[in-house]
């Protein structure tokens, strides 16, 4: 009988449905910092949809570093954006997030993109996944 049990579990679990309700629908191919025409610094962040079905709208969460590996030009520890834009089922969107009110003064070298991660998706039948604690982050941009 434990054995039967065993195996029903095992089935359950291995199946596609079940184990995509547990994984990450999401993936970030590119995450990385340039500087506009005007000097200001912008977060590049591409998403790429995993999931069956269409997102409303998705919270991306990551800190900034300077080329020293210091937060210290910067006015917060973690950065916490609304991206409001549809993402089809199966599509990548590329994100541009202007970076200014979280720099303070003027940035002498590049700055990099760590601990990146989506804390919440919101579908368009608007069901949410959400990850607050970053199990899925990428720790150093893009990597």
């Amino acid at each position: 009988m434990k054995i039967f049990s065993l195996i029903a579990i095992f089935f359950v679990l291995s199946s596609c449905a079940s184990l995509k309700k547990f994984g990450c629908p999401y993936e970030i191919s590119e995450a990385d910092v340039f500087f506009d025409n005007d000097g200001s610094p912008c977060a590049k962040i591409c998403v790429f949809n995993g999931a069956e079905k269409a997102v409303k709208s998705m919270t991306v969460s990551f800190v900034l570093y300077d080329s020293n590996g210091s937060e210290g030009t910067l006015e917060s520890e973690s950065i916490i954006e609304v991206l409001g834009e549809d993402v089809l089922a199966g599509e990548e969107r590329r994100f541009l997030i202007p970076l200014e009110k979280y720099v303070s003064g003027s940035v002498d070298g590049e700055l990099k993109i760590g601990f990146l991660f989506l804390r919440e998706i919101i579908y368009e039948d608007g069901r949410r996944w959400r990850d607050g604690f970053g199990k899925f982050a990428l720790r150093d941009g893009g990597e």
